[in-house]
């Protein structure tokens, strides 16, 4: 998987970039669920900085999401999408590529409706066009992740 940035509203964000330079950003963050009649969940994010500034809405429906739209199966998706475990990065300092790795449980996500989203990151790198929706969404409540340090250049 081709890691473009993360986005941390913490000092520490610090620690990977200047040790392995990693494209990590200080970023003010808020994320927040609140329930909805009868028995649903609202998601909101919102991100703002000088990197990776994010507005996104989801309603979470209760079904699971197996397969996003464009894979050929739950399988494809999981390893492409879901549960990759391999992360290369661009190095802040312009001298070639980091890989990484991290570890989670398989993600059991529940499908969810878009209100609305915006990710500046993908628009700025002309991935989407500015209102694009996405094809598919999904959330989970948490997820515990293992990030293997340090990260290896390539």
């Amino acid at each position: 998987m081709w890691f473009f940035g993360f986005s941390l509203a913490s000092r520490f964000v610090a620690i990977p970039q200047i040790l392995w330079k990693m494209p990590w950003h200080r970023t003010t963050i808020d994320v927040g669920r609140s329930p909805l009649s009868p028995g649903g969940w609202r998601w909101q994010l919102n991100a703002a900085g000088r990197w990776g500034a994010a507005a996104v809405s989801l309603v979470g429906t209760g079904d699971r999401l197996d397969r996003p739209a464009g894979f050929a199966d739950a399988e494809e998706a999981s390893a492409v999408l879901f549960d990759p475990f391999v992360g290369w990065y661009p190095r802040r300092d312009g001298s070639g590529v980091g890989s990484y790795r991290v570890w989670h449980e398989r993600l059991a996500l529940e499908r969810a409706e878009v209100e609305s989203a915006e990710c500046s990151v993908f628009r700025d790198l002309g991935l989407i066009d500015a209102g694009q929706r996405p094809s598919s969404a999904g959330v989970q409540s948490d997820v515990h992740f293992d990030v293997y340090t340090p990260p290896t250049r390539v």
